[in-house]
């Protein structure tokens, strides 16, 4: 992804949020081009051979945060015994940052350390994010920024200090829930999976990381929902394609609701609502799309549950469209 400097450079040249997410949506999928090629050129190198090729040789450690889980030391401890150059440890008090220690082997050259660990550690994030129905990045916003742009603000005439917010806060309720065994099995598999899938799933996860990396970039200052929306239901679209179940030119919600039918996705039952919202995307009317935080967050557990079912238990070629 761009860094920030060069990123706001260009929105102030482009003079629109939905070039510059374009142009960000293009600079991702070309960096993801070439740091998947990468990856893959190094991972299949001859040098060294055998068992040595597999001798740990690199380690590194990321952090990563989530906005709709707590961590607890006891349900990492089945991942750990199970997983071995991946371990997880909460993070000391804060019971919402994870610590992911991850070994690489010999035959990872260092000129290609950096793009086989992103490629892996992107994987990762995305497959917590499937795997939990949640959020989980290497970042989130400041806090206060979801509902203030000040520090502190004061009546004069009292000398007393007030409050004054934005409401609804910028901020998705995931309800209070703590990571469990269950859900990091999900997020095993569906890690694991993520290796043998097919290009076209990889084109959807590519969107499905642009719509997280936008909903976390979303504050007062700068507000994404519209474009994390479309995002995530292109993830949408391009997997049940892939998966047969979209034929690509028939209405796709009636994909959708037959895919919440046959998997009794319960948690998607406002589907039906919220696929209203996407005709206008279809019909190119992006502009007059109307799309809050509530409303990417179901786009997002549908996003979740296609490809969690894609990723780790695809329908048969025989899955109606």
């Amino acid at each position: 992804m761009c860094s920030a400097e060069p990123s706001m450079e260009k929105l102030e040249e482009l003079g629109s949020v939905p070039k510059w997410v374009h142009w960000l949506r293009t600079e991702a999928e070309q960096e993801e081009r070439e740091m998947l090629e990468l990856a893959q050129r190094e991972l299949a190198r001859s040098l060294p051979e055998g068992v040595a090729a597999e001798v740990p040789k690199w380690r590194f450690t990321l952090r990563l945060v989530s906005g709709s889980h707590a961590i607890r030391g006891k349900p990492l401890a089945a991942w750990n015994k199970h997983v071995e150059h991946i371990k997880l440890a909460p993070a000391g008090r804060d019971h919402r940052e994870l610590v992911v220690t991850v070994t690489l082997p010999k035959r990872v050259s260092v000129s290609a350390l950096y793009g086989v660990g992103l490629a892996l550690a992107t994987d990762l994030v995305l497959a917590f994010n499937i795997g939990t129905n949640g959020l989980f990045w290497w970042h989130l916003g400041v806090p206060a920024h979801a509902s203030r742009f000040y520090e502190q603000m004061r009546d004069l005439e009292t000398n007393a200090g007030l409050v004054v917010e934005r409401t609804p806060a910028l901020r998705i309720n995931w309800g209070n829930v703590a990571l469990s065994d269950h859900e990091l099995a999900a997020v095993a598999r569906c890690f694991g999976a993520m290796r043998r899938a097919n290009p076209a799933i990889h084109e959807a996860l590519q969107h499905y990381r642009l719509g997280v990396a936008l909903l976390v970039k979303t504050d007062i200052f700068l507000q994404f929902e519209p474009n994390s929306f479309e995002e995530f239901y292109t993830a949408v679209k391009l997997t049940l394609k892939a998966t047969g179940e979209w034929d690509g030119s028939s209405p796709v919600r009636d994909a959708v609701l037959a895919f919440i039918a046959r998997t009794s996705a319960t948690a998607l039952v406002e589907a039906d609502d919220l696929l209203g919202k996407t005709e206008l995307i279809d019909a190119g009317r992006m502009a007059d799309l109307r799309a809050d935080l509530t409303d990417v967050g179901m786009m997002k557990l549908l996003a979740d549950a296609v490809l969690l079912r894609a990723l780790v238990a695809p329908p048969s070629a025989s899955a109606p469209a």
